[in-house]
């Protein structure tokens, strides 16, 4: 979803790749992750998920944002050529909660704290 909202508001500006570090490859997203952004105006673009490892990209990325702090240690173990440009997308340090297999509005919530937090990174 974070890759699907970046794109959307930002990709004039930058270019956005994601990968999960427990990415359920091949996988489409969800349809409440589906629901939330066509609420705000935004259609699923055919986004399927991608393990971050292998890093097999055509080119490596400037900055990596996770979202929690275990995204943090998981990236460090993963792929530690990576651990230097890692951080948390929201920059108040706050880790942000992982909707899946929760509600609508558990949805709602994480789309809103990444909305928020693309702005504070990327305004």
């Amino acid at each position: 979803m974070a890759e699907i909202l970046a794109r959307a508001r930002y990709s004039n500006d930058h270019t956005f790749d994601s990968s999960g570090v427990w990415a359920m490859t091949g996988w489409g997203m969800t349809d409440l992750a589906r629901e939330v952004i066509a609420e705000i105006g935004i259609e699923d673009d055919g986004h399927i998920a991608r393990d971050i490892v292998p890093a097999a990209r055509a080119r490596e990325p400037d900055v990596v944002y996770v979202m929690t702090e275990e995204h943090l240690r998981e990236v460090a173990v993963r792929r530690p050529d990576l651990a230097d440009r890692t951080m948390l997308l929201d920059p108040d340090g706050s880790d942000i909660a992982d909707p899946y297999g929760g509600t609508l509005d558990d949805y709602r919530v994480a789309r809103d704290h990444i909305l928020e937090a693309l702005e504070a990174r990327l305004a």
